[in-house]
């Protein structure tokens, strides 16, 4: 292959036909060895140096796909053009063309690929079919977004997400009120959280299946603080007017229609704003469920609270502090230490490394800890963990306690 481009003068072009005379045979049926041929063809074109212009063209017919009614693709020519689809974004001295004929030996194909071959043309992929020419080209286009709607006093919106994917997509659109039926409860909203969870499914990183699981489903805003407007049929304990916390989907909305069961009466606790009342449902359920009801931990008891500046870690230190537990914490940057040592915990630790377990193992002079509790850890070193003890691992994103 060397000595042959040797020959070649600037300004000509390589063109491989040899995938059109692909093999039947048994011994061959993917066309392995032209595409050995191929890439030898191209490793010295890219060696070539006197060439001052170097171009390949890669010649098959019927390789890829135009219409999704097409007969059969040649699957002895597709790693060809697998091929050079790498040698593209490998190679990006030489000047790559994919041309593709139509399945059927028309007299024309001759004279649509000398014609293609010299006009220069910037696309690297195109097809030849009866019809006419096709290319694979990538064009940004904008598409028509509906109208945002501001978020102001007085209007009825809710927040949704326009293009999966785009944090920068979310926008408010307009919504109806609804009135409540049986056993539901209308809330005017006047405060809502932001969870983590909220942004990875703004990003599309959580995955589906665990949104599936939870009925707050791929809706934005799980926590809302707010008043009740109105009451459906059969509601006793709630009337319009009382101040309530929820733990509901589509917080980011003005109204919310929910069942009665969602929510509770805001908690009369000094002058507690709906701000910091929101922050209360989702972490210190979490954190008093899992430290008082499932591990049952013990006034004296020693508990590692796992990435403690989260929202579930930093309720899990007030709970255990409640209890009168012994807290170890871990974080990732000294800041954070400060934090918590200023909150009164004594024991902090970085869990950027598996450091922590051996500084838990000295201070508890080899016997560990009773408790842990964390919504990152999933699997926990035994050392730290007595046989006799529970373990209480949070999963934050699949909503459950294991």
């Amino acid at each position: 292959m060397q000595r042959l481009l040797e020959t070649v003068g600037d300004g000509d072009r390589v063109v491989y036909l040899w995938g059109l005379d692909a093999p039947t045979e048994k011994d061959d049926p993917t066309g392995t060895a032209d595409a050995i041929a191929c890439l030898c063809l191209i490793q010295a074109l890219a060696r070539t140096k006197h060439l001052e212009s170097r171009h390949f063209s890669l010649i098959t017919r019927n390789a890829q796909s135009v219409h999704s009614d097409e007969r059969l693709l040649t699957l002895a020519q597709a790693p060809l053009v697998g091929l050079v689809r790498v040698a593209i974004n490998e190679y990006p001295d030489i000047r790559f063309q994919l041309v593709d004929l139509d399945h059927e030996d028309g007299q024309d194909d001759l004279a649509s690929l000398m014609e293609e071959l010299s006009a220069n043309s910037p696309d690297e992929e195109m097809a030849f079919r009866s019809a006419g020419r096709y290319v694979h080209r990538l064009v940004q286009i904008r598409l028509e977004e509906p109208e945002p709607v501001a978020a102001t006093s007085g209007l009825l919106y809710e927040l949704e997400i326009g293009t999966p994917g785009n944090i920068e997509s979310l926008r408010f659109r307009e919504k109806q009120r609804r009135a409540p039926g049986s056993g539901k409860i209308e809330i005017e909203v006047h405060a809502a959280s932001l969870d983590y969870k909220d942004v990875l499914k703004v990003t599309k990183i959580l995955p589906e299946e665990a949104l599936g699981n939870t009925f707050y489903g791929d809706s934005l805003g799980m926590e809302a603080a707010g008043v009740i407007t109105r009451v459906g049929e059969g509601v006793e304990d709630y009337r319009a007017g009382d101040a309530i916390v929820a733990s509901l989907p589509n917080a980011f909305s003005t109204y919310i229609t929910v069942p009665v069961d969602a929510v509770f009466l805001m908690p009369k606790l000094g002058n507690l704003s709906y701000e910091e009342a929101v922050s209360v449902p989702r972490v210190f359920i979490t954190a008093y469920y899992g430290l008082h009801r499932i591990a049952r931990l013990q006034l004296g008891e020693k508990v590692l609270i796992y990435a403690a500046t989260g929202g579930v870690g930093m309720a899990a230190i007030q709970v255990a502090q409640w209890i009168g537990a012994e807290i170890f914490a871990t974080v990732d940057s000294p800041g954070k230490s400060d934090y918590l040592r200023s909150l009164g915990v004594e024991h902090v630790m970085d869990f950027r490394s598996l450091d922590f377990v051996d500084e838990i193992m000295a201070s508890t002079d080899g016997k560990g800890v009773d408790v842990i509790i964390s919504s990152l850890l999933e699997k926990s070193s035994p050392r730290i963990l007595p046989s006799s003890v529970h373990s209480v691992v949070l999963s934050r994103s699949a909503n459950r306690i294991s």
